[in-house]
């Protein structure tokens, strides 16, 4: 966002996995301590290093498995002899949720719904991850900012509108790809995807000719002879 990315634009990832660790020594289990590399296998997705929330829950019902809750992250963890396993859940996604809510991104996606608890082995339902995240943002919505092609010219009730020539709108069928000139400047230019429009930006020294759809010389396109102030020595 600090590149102006539009925050309504951006999804959170929540993960429905943990990641787990063979720690170097068994009595420092705090979160940077040393390991020695990725945990063991889990029984189903059977990937060092890795689990799925549903073997997560599994392996906090393991007999002397300690479960700890990290107050400066706001994340949970659990150890049991050299393995260790980091992991969110309920609470701390409902910790994530009120934080993007707080900066007004678009919402989130997650990864993915087939390894939530669909068991409902951790105590708390079928699919707890995925219900709670549902409960969380079921009323969240953040206002969409709309670049559209009209200009009001009236009230709201017998209205008229026109479409303003120096807007461009996409309504390309789905999948072709078409180039506007950009009227302000001729060093930019306007790509359609079906109705997905980017602002695109020309080579240096170049300038976007609407004849050819391509960045060219800027003595090639009429009117953007002198666009480029001071051209390196081609």
């Amino acid at each position: 966002m600090k590149q102006g990315a539009p925050a309504q634009k951006i999804m959170v990832g929540m993960p429905m996995y943990g990641r787990s660790f063979t720690l170097k020594n068994m009595t420092q289990f705090d979160i940077g301590a040393e390991v020695m590399g990725g945990g063991h296998a889990g029984r189903y997705t059977q990937e060092e290093g890795f689990m799925a929330y549903y073997e997560v829950c599994d392996f906090l019902y393991e007999a002397n498995t300690t479960l700890v809750w990290d107050n400066e992250q706001q994340v949970p963890f659990a150890y049991n002899g050299d393995q260790w396993i980091g992991f969110d859940d309920e609470r701390s996604l409902g910790v994530k949720g009120d934080w993007l809510k707080t900066k007004g991104l678009g919402g989130v996606m997650i990864w993915s719904v087939d390894m939530d608890d669909f068991r409902g082995n951790c105590g708390t339902g079928k699919y707890p991850l995925l219900s709670s995240l549902n409960e969380m943002m079921s009323n969240y919505s953040v206002a969409l900012t709309y670049e559209g092609p009209y200009e009001n010219t009236g009230t709201l009730h017998g209205s008229s509108a026109k479409k303003d020539p120096n807007v461009i709108s996409c309504d390309e069928a789905d999948g072709h790809i078409s180039y506007y000139e950009d009227k302000q400047d001729c060093t930019r230019y306007f790509m359609c995807e079906g109705e997905r429009k980017h602002h695109m930006p020309c080579p240096v020294n170049l300038v976007f000719n609407a004849a050819q759809s391509v960045c060219d010389w800027p003595e090639n396109v009429p009117g953007c002879e002198t666009a480029i102030s001071n051209p390196a020595a081609r």
